[in-house]
This record gives C-alpha cells, sequence and structure tokens, in this order.
C-alpha cells in the first residue's frame, strides 16, 4: 500500500512539472503538456522570441463545459473560436490571429520594443488593445474590432468605447466590449487600465550603401542613414531598421588615396554609424575608425502574416 502512494505520489509530481492547470469557473482541473525547446517566433523587425506548443488539447467535453460556464458568466460576449490551449491572447494580437495559431506566448516585451509597433491614443480597427494591472504589468491583449461612440464609464480607462477581439486565457475566442471581460478589475480581474499599440507597416526602398527610404500609409516616405551594427563575423554590419547588409574595411592610407585619406584626417568628430561619401567612396564612422562601405546583398526581414 505505502508502495502504491509513492507511485501515485511520484506521478502527480511528474504532471505537474511538465503540464499546465487551468481552473475552470466551476471545479474541474484540466491539464495541457507544453513543449518549449525549438520554437520560436519573430517580432516584425526580426527579433525571436521563445514560445510554447501543446501537446495535447481538451476533450470536447472540456471545452464545451468550459465555454457554457464563460458565457454564462458573461451574458453577450460572442463565441469566435473553440476552447482550446494551443494559442493566447498574446499571441493571437501581436502575432498570428488566426483560430489555426500553435503558439502560446507568454510575454511580449519584444514586440512592445520593436520599433515596428507604437503606442497611440487615438486607436483604430485593427490596434492592439494591451490590459495593464495597476503594478504596470501586463495582464491581457486584444485587438480592436470595433470603434464606439460615447463617453468613458472609467473602467479599466476608456476600454468601453471600443469591441474587442481576445483569447481568454485557455479559452475560447470571443468578441466583447473592452470593459467587459474577466481579466478587469470590476468583473474579478487585475486590469485596471489599458494601452493601444499601432502596427506601422513599413516597407524600405532606394537602399544604398548609406541610406534607405522608409515608407508607411500613415506618413510621407523618408530617406534616413542606415543605423549599422556588427554581426557575427568582422567587417559584416546590418542595418537594425531595414535589414540592409554591407561589408565594412578600415580605411587607411594604403586603400584610399591620399587626397580622401587627407580629407578624413582633418574631418570634424562624428556620431558612430554617421555614413557619407568623398569622391566615388563611400565611408562610416564608428568607434573613432573610419570605415569603406561596400555594398552586400540585402537582407530583409518581413514581419509575420499578423492578419491571417
Amino acid at each position: 500500500m505505502k508502495r502504491s502512494l509513492k507511485i501515485i505520489s511520484v506521478f502527480f509530481s511528474i504532471l505537474f512539472t511538465f503540464a499546465t492547470i487551468i481552473p475552470v469557473f466551476g471545479s474541474e482541473i484540466y491539464s495541457i503538456v507544453y513543449e518549449r525547446e525549438g520554437h520560436t517566433i519573430t517580432t516584425p523587425n526580426g527579433t525571436a522570441v521563445a514560445v510554447w506548443v501543446a501537446l495535447n488539447d481538451y476533450s470536447e467535453e472540456e471545452k464545451l463545459s468550459t465555454r457554457v460556464e464563460t458565457e454564462e458568466r458573461f451574458p453577450g460576449i460572442e463565441f469566435l473560436g473553440e476552447v482550446t490551449g494551443r494559442y493566447n491572447c498574446h499571441s493571437y494580437a501581436w502575432y498570428q490571429r488566426s483560430t489555426s495559431n500553435p503558439y502560446w506566448l507568454d510575454s511580449i516585451d519584444a514586440f512592445l520594443a520593436d520599433p515596428n509597433y507604437m503606442e497611440t491614443t487615438t486607436p483604430a480597427v485593427g490596434d492592439i488593445i494591451v490590459y495593464y494591472t495597476p503594478a504596470n504589468n501586463v495582464n491581457h491583449s486584444g485587438v480592436i474590432d470595433e470603434v464606439l461612440s460615447g463617453t468613458s464609464n472609467g473602467v479599466c480607462g476608456d476600454a468601453n468605447l471600443y469591441m474587442v477581439v481576445s483569447k481568454w486565457g485557455k479559452r475560447a475566442l470571443y468578441r466583447h466590449r473592452g470593459d467587459y471581460c474577466d481579466y478587469v478589475r470590476e468583473h474579478g480581474g487585475s486590469s485596471s487600465y489599458v494601452k493601444y499599440y499601432h502596427m506601422h507597416l513599413y516597407t524600405y526602398t532606394d537602399r544604398t550603401v548609406y541610406v534607405h527610404t522608409v515608407n508607411c500609409s500613415c506618413m510621407d516616405p523618408i530617406t534616413e542613414p542606415h543605423t549599422w551594427v556588427q554581426i557575427g563575423i568582422e567587417s559584416l554590419f546590418r542595418c537594425t531598421v531595414c535589414g540592409y547588409r554591407s561589408t565594412f574595411t578600415p580605411a587607411n592610407p594604403e586603400n584610399v588615396s591620399a587626397e580622401i585619406w587627407m580629407q578624413l584626417m582633418t574631418r570634424a568628430t562624428m556620431e558612430d554609424g554617421a555614413t557619407f561619401t568623398l569622391g566615388n567612396m563611400t565611408f562610416c564612422y564608428m568607434d573613432g575608425q573610419y570605415y569603406i562601405v561596400t555594398e552586400c546583398a540585402p537582407d530583409v526581414v518581413i514581419p509575420p502574416n499578423v492578419m491571417e
């Protein structure tokens, strides 16, 4: 008997190590097993982010009971996608807006740091709403589906002025008013305010060895210098904005003419990453050194299809 109890104890210890547990509104507790190693997604500018992939999902009975209990608590919310633990609110809002999304995303920090996303106070359809706790921790993400008329009721900021589509944890995908979900304090959650984020779908054209042109539907084109970062091996650099790559060679009296070398030596101190041309050569100034910039094959980062 003692041996049997020990085996059972070990079994449940392993279960809680490798499974995440979902408490549903009733007394049932369902388990989903995830793996993380080798699974990543990327932000629009190419930053890799680790994600979880579910190895199993809920039974049809579990999905039905979870949906029923959720919708009894929140009458009027619109069911859009089945109960599943395969993806969550962050993955849906920030990476792939599809019910076939296979990834669970823990943190949106890398997306918030991505220059393609900008906070806005005038969100439009397609923008992202993020729910925050009083301690400024991210609690939930959703997508603006409709802008409503009226005034703020003060519940979770002005969230009542928007219809939102969001995945409710390991539950279903719903369309609901922004202030009407269980992530809001007034409905049993912990969120007290929201912020909104707009994704600028930047494209980059007219790329040369020292500049690129930034294009977006929300602004006029802007031509700006590359922002260089060294990648992997010596003398290979990449623009962190547009992905353009160039090989850099330290300038010296042996590889430039005497006239150009004299001009380099008499130039005023420049900011790191500054580029300029002398004659038919392009130079970059980094860490107190002038480099010859040689054109290399472009390396364009393609944003994920967030509107799939």
